[in-house]
Formats: C-alpha cells, sequence, structure tokens
C-alpha cells in the first residue's frame, strides 16, 4: 500500500457516530485546539480498544489497515497503524488537523507511530489552508514550525500522541495525557528512531465537506 493511500482508511465522519463523546468541532465559543486535543484523547481511550502487538507491515509487505469504525467501536484488538490511522479519524471529527507520522528502527526493532496536531490556531480545511494534494505524503520529517511540545502545558504549536497508549492495557487502564504527549515528542527525537513517512491526513479533507460530529 502506498502511503498516500492511508488517507482513504481515515473515514471522516465515521468517528463521530462510534464515539459520540467526541468534543465538536470548531465554531463559535468552541474550545481551543489542545483542550479538544484532550478530549479527543479521553474519549478514544474510553472505548477499551486492547493493542494488538503484532508486526506490520507483514512479511510480504503487505499492511492490512481495520477501519476506524471497527477499531472504535468494537473490542478487536488494534495495532500501532490501526490506533494511528482511528485516532486521525477523531481528531478530524473534533475540528483539529493532524498528520500521520510512522517511525522506522534506524537497525532492529519494530516501527511505531505517533498523530500530530497544530494547536495553536483551529484548522481551516485542506481548501482554505491550500494545501496540494502532492504534499499529503510527507517523505521527510516537517520542521513543525513553533515547536513541538513536550508537555500540554508547555511552548510549542504541536502536539505528538504516542497513539499507542490509547489502548488498554492488562488492567483496562490508559496512560494520562500528559503522558502520551510526553511520549510523543520522545518519540520524534528517539535517536534510535527515524522518520519513515508522514501522511498530512489534514490536507486532503475539509470539515465543511461531511456532517459535524454530535459532541
Amino acid at each position: 500500500m502506498a502511503p498516500g493511500e492511508l488517507v482513504a482508511f481515515v473515514e471522516p465522519g465515521v468517528a463521530g457516530t462510534a464515539v459520540p463523546s467526541l468534543p465538536a468541532r470548531a465554531g463559535l465559543g468552541a474550545p481551543p485546539p489542545l483542550h479538544r486535543l484532550f478530549g479527543v484523547y479521553e474519549a478514544v481511550c474510553a472505548c477499551g480498544i486492547p493493542y494488538a502487538d503484532e508486526p506490520w507491515p507483514d512479511i510480504d509487505g503487505s499492511c492490512e489497515i481495520r477501519s476506524p469504525a471497527k477499531v472504535l467501536s468494537t473490542a478487536e484488538p488494534a495495532n500501532a497503524l490501526d490506533l494511528a490511522v482511528a485516532f486521525a479519524a477523531a481528531c478530524l471529527d473534533a475540528g483539529l488537523h493532524p498528520v500521520v507520522g510512522v517511525l522506522d528502527p534506524v537497525r532492529d526493532g519494530q516501527a511505531r507511530t505517533v498523530v500530530i496536531v497544530q494547536v495553536e490556531r483551529h484548522w481551516a480545511g485542506a481548501r482554505a489552508e491550500g494545501g496540494a494534494p502532492s504534499e499529503v505524503v510527507l517523505p521527510v520529517a516537517p520542521d513543525w514550525p513553533g515547536g513541538l511540545r513536550t508537555a500540554p502545558a508547555g511552548p510549542g504549536a504541536y502536539v505528538a500522541i504516542d497513539v499507542v497508549l490509547v489502548a488498554a492495557g492488562p488492567s483496562a487502564k490508559w496512560a494520562p495525557f500528559e503522558v502520551a504527549v510526553a511520549a510523543g515528542a520522545a518519540l520524534l527525537t528517539d535517536p534510535t528512531l527515524r522518520w519513515g513517512v508522514g501522511v498530512d491526513v489534514g490536507l486532503a479533507y475539509d470539515p465543511r465537506d461531511w456532517p459535524p460530529s454530535p459532541g
């Protein structure tokens, strides 16, 4: 599967139906993006998604992605890529601009995923931001203008979420939001990992193109 094809799995509008507790999109009096990202994190965590510690892609290079509708509304386990796609879909339905990042190991090990979200301003949508379809795939890590936060209240224009932490562990508990933020920033600066590819999901969609979530 080509990286750009990942966008088709995000399915805007589905997360808001599967998770009615998602925050509403930006509008008059809407909470700022960071508050909505916190709401998305809490809502997805509350789905109780079990984590599937499985390799991807498969040994033949193929990769089957579970749909956000399936991940968010069933108790089936989801791997790191499934969780990233589902979390990105939830971000879209909350009016946030997500980027899915796949980080490859420098040597041996498993690839990791993060979802990076702009939190300093409201997302106006693909048409308003003028993104070109060719810019959806990010073969090189962006500079993250304004910086990357290592804590929710810290400086920076972007927050990276280690999406594996939205999955429930053996004790059915998930990590607090601030832990997921710190872990996401740490993955992006981890010397044992390198940027494999990114998909700027927000450049592929416009929030005016599908009904708002019920939140």
